[in-house]
């Protein structure tokens, strides 16, 4: 189990992915696709989290949790 979010988490998140060697099919709803591109655009500089409703960021931390537990690691 991993504290939620910290950089050891991810890092076993992408260890999985690794590991995995597949390719993970999914499906965003049209609030997933809109949290997945504020992160993105936030993660390379484009724009801030201040720039949009917090909702987002709420949504995006649904989606990042979501994700984890696909690939089997617990945060808290």
């Amino acid at each position: 189990m991993y504290t939620m979010g910290t950089r050891v988490m991810v890092n076993a998140m992408l260890e999985k992915l690794i590991e995995g060697g597949e390719s993970y099919d999914t499906s965003l709803s049209p609030r997933d696709m809109g949290a997945l591109l504020v992160a993105l655009s936030t993660a390379v500089g484009f724009v801030g989290w201040n720039d949009f409703d917090p909702e987002y960021q709420d949504r995006a931390e649904d989606l990042f949790s979501s994700i984890a537990e696909t690939l089997g690691v617990e945060g808290f």
